[in-house]
């Protein structure tokens, strides 16, 4: 459980602070990554997954389906999936932290 509040609560934060620098160095870049920065910055896919409820509401659903389940006596019991499980918790995490900077 430790692994699973240090990826919410200190790495997604923390991902989040870098992702500042690299959105100054994707926009002082000059033309085809500048682009390709903007493009996926600006997507409506992730306007959406960032919308405020939309992205609390993600993050809850997996926070309860995955140990509220017997999902999670299966990521105990299989590397693989307790690996998914992580993953599933930044990627839930990052939307939720990063909804207040959306414009």
């Amino acid at each position: 459980m430790a692994q699973h509040l240090v990826l919410a609560m200190l790495a997604a934060p923390l991902l989040l602070a870098g992702a500042t620098g690299a959105a100054r160095a994707a926009h002082a870049s000059a033309g085809r990554p500048r682009r390709r920065a903007g493009r996926l910055l600006h997507a409506r896919a992730l306007r959406l997954l960032t919308s405020p409820p939309l992205a609390f509401a993600l993050f809850a659903a997996t926070i309860l389906a995955t140990h509220l389940t017997p999902c999670f006596d299966a990521a105990v019991r299989h590397p693989g999936l307790h690996a998914l499980e992580h993953a599933l918790y930044l990627a839930t995490a990052l939307p939720v932290l990063g909804a207040h900077r959306r414009r």
